[in-house]
């Protein structure tokens, strides 16, 4: 029986994927929705809201099948709000303040980015995931940051077709092999199902993940792992998050990416262009 729940629910996420697409451009036609990406091409910038879909399905499946609904749901409630704050940057984002610093200098002007309003809805949404998957006294805030900067990593390998979509794919994969903890697994396994059919139209260069379908990603899978490991491990996995959102304040990912030849072969494959 599970594995025809996962078969079920695996397919419905992908076509639900399929279909939603294909109306999303159509439906959403306000200009603020197209965007000019790094080789100059105009695309369709928000399609990572589409991931919803997916993302949806596998939290009523959780409901439907499993006895472990709280994470699936948690799962869902994190990803949605962090997704529809990728949105709002997506659409109404000021691009010349980059980067986590940048918005923080703003902060201090007086100024409230969108980056600002998604970092701080990380951190919310990161402690609230928490605290919910049963973690209590400082381990609320080490899981929260957990959830928070994985968000806030994915949007930042987000710089070309399909680069943040491989890596969340294999850490996602590598979760699901490690074990997710109750209902976490279907809903995961469904949105990679959803990943799937949604790179093909990325890396040909028709839509982007954006900051919408980034967030939702980043957000989804750290509370999956925060949900799943132990203490060592979200130590751990703490230590790596920090030390690279630390490294993207003074290193280009792009430039390391480009002059590494197993990053950079990973980074092209699939990709329409093989340019920089």
């Amino acid at each position: 029986m599970t594995l025809v729940v996962y078969a079920l629910s695996l397919s419905i996420g992908a076509v639900a994927t399929a279909i939603a697409l294909a109306v999303a451009p159509i439906v959403m036609t306000s200009p603020r929705n197209w965007k000019t990406n790094y080789r100059g091409s105009t695309v369709f910038a928000p399609a990572g809201i589409v991931l919803m879909k997916p993302l949806f399905v596998g939290a009523i499946a959780s409901l439907l099948w499993t006895h472990h609904e709280r994470v699936a749901l948690v799962m869902w409630a994190g990803g949605t709000v962090m997704g529809a704050l990728g949105y709002i940057d997506d659409t109404y984002g000021d691009r010349h303040a980059g980067g986590l610093v940048g918005h923080a200098r703003a902060l201090l002007r007086g100024r409230i980015t969108t980056g600002m309003m998604k970092a701080v809805g990380g951190a919310v949404v990161g402690l609230v995931a928490a605290y919910l998957v049963g973690w209590r006294g400082a381990w609320i805030v080490v899981g929260g940051a957990v959830v928070a900067l994985a968000s806030n990593l994915t949007n930042l390998l987000d710089l070309r077709p399909g680069r943040a979509l491989k890596v969340w794919v294999v850490c996602a994969a590598a979760m699901l092999a490690a074990g997710v903890t109750g209902g976490g697994a279907i809903v995961l396994a469904t949105v990679l199902a959803g990943c799937v059919v949604f790179a093909a139209p990325e890396l040909r260069e028709r839509v982007m993940l954006g900051d919408t379908g980034a967030n939702l990603l980043g957000t989804t899978l750290g509370i999956a792992a925060v949900a799943s490991v132990g203490r060592t491990a979200l130590v751990a996995i703490l230590g790596v998050l920090v030390a690279l959102t630390l490294l993207s304040e003074r290193v280009s990912f792009t430039r390391v990416i480009e002059s590494t030849p197993p990053l950079r072969w990973f980074d092209q494959l699939g990709r329409v262009s093989s340019g920089p």
